[in-house]
């Protein structure tokens, strides 16, 4: 970003009057959001690509130094008191922080950031840890996991073929193999400590995703040539609760890449970063001006941090958790594949539900059901 800010931002500000980058495109300026907090040693593409991809929902304009700052000026009088520095305004404008990782160093290496993540932590701010895109990646495993898909249908309509011809009777261990499998996975997911090299956690989940995928096609392969002896009904909802585990097996090996994504920028935020004590900063005024004013806090902002880390995010309420000793590792992660496989049983249910009912089978349940 320094190059960045020295050969384009600079000269373009520099004929614009020096005004900052931020003031040069909107005139009549705009109201904060999003406050996002860098280290500058980060490239410009890594950082667009975070911000964009992570930016929250809802949040219109945001605060960037390198853009919202007057880059051709010396705005030391400015940050001589670093409650009223640009920084401490535009966070209490902000209802959000984004903090973006780089793959050099962590940001909290730099004390300013420190500073900035001590007022986000007073202000009850939301903080969010940037990550970067990952539709490539989930493309290819999700790939990987239809190649799995084509091939169980192969193996489950040629298995019905020759078992057709041995008149030998229907398996069943598919469905309660396919149903472990989709259970032992979620403990995976939740496993919140570092990989065992007994257990590794990710190997593992692409291993129970990737057969999870072939026994449900498998079965629905074997389903499907079988639809012509099944009633219209019966093959309707074995093809859903099938399909509701094929969404399942793939939501699951997608969530397995964001898992691996946040694992790495968590990696990122801790690469150098040993306690806001050791942050370095290119101003002894500035250091000593932010030392005094965190120094009775500084134990919990590196628990902000740390938390910060493990968690993904922070929330008034996640550090509330953590405070009273709730383990929030992972709590910013969202599951997929849990949402597909709670919906769509619900949706399953609801229809055998009503189907029992409108057949006459059990004409209470209609009743029951519409209330």
């Amino acid at each position: 970003m320094y190059t960045v800010s020295a050969q384009y931002v600079q000269p373009l500000a520099q004929k614009a009057g020096s005004m900052s980058w931020a003031l040069m495109r909107n005139p009549e300026g705009l109201k904060c959001d999003l406050f996002i907090t860098h280290g500058w040693i980060e490239g410009i593409f890594e950082l667009i690509d975070k911000v964009v991809y992570s930016w929250p929902v809802g949040n219109k304009a945001a605060y960037c130094c390198v853009f919202s700052n007057p880059q051709t000026l010396d705005i030391a009088s400015l940050l001589r008191i670093p409650r009223e520095s640009p920084f401490a305004k535009s966070l209490d404008s902000a209802t959000h922080m984004l903090v973006v990782p780089n793959q050099s160093t962590s940001i909290y290496s730099r004390l300013w950031c420190v500073y900035e993540a001590y007022l986000a932590f007073s202000m009850d701010r939301v903080i969010l840890t940037a990550t970067a895109p990952i539709r490539r990646r989930v493309l290819r495993c999700l790939a990987w996991q239809c190649l799995f898909l084509v091939m169980g249908l192969i193996a489950g309509i040629s298995y019905h073929q020759v078992d057709e011809k041995k008149h030998h009777k229907k398996p069943v261990w598919a469905l309660p193999a396919m149903m472990l499998l989709g259970f032992l996975s979620k403990p995976v997911h939740m496993c919140k400590g570092p990989d065992k090299w007994w257990c590794p956690k990710f190997p593992l989940l692409l291993a129970i995703n990737s057969l999870g995928m072939f026994l449900a096609s498998a079965s629905l392969g074997q389903i499907l040539a079988e639809a012509a002896l099944e009633s219209v009904a019966t093959c309707k909802q074995c093809v859903t609760f099938y399909l509701i585990f094929f969404g399942y097996f793939l939501l699951s090996e997608a969530d397995r890449v964001r898992a691996t994504r946040q694992i790495e920028e968590a990696r990122c935020l801790s690469r150098g970063f040993t306690s806001v004590q050791n942050a370095d900063c290119s101003s002894p005024a500035d250091a000593l001006q932010i030392q005094q004013e965190i120094q009775r806090e500084m134990a919990e902002v590196d628990e902000a941090i740390v938390m910060l880390r493990s968690s993904g995010m922070s929330t008034p309420a996640l550090r509330e958790a953590f405070l009273h000793g709730a383990d929030v590792r992972g709590a910013g992660n969202i599951s997929y594949s849990n949402l597909c496989f709670s919906m769509g049983m619900w949706f399953l249910l609801q229809g055998l539900y009503l189907g029992l009912a409108l057949d006459g089978k059990s004409p209470g349940l209609l009743s029951i059901w519409i209330i």
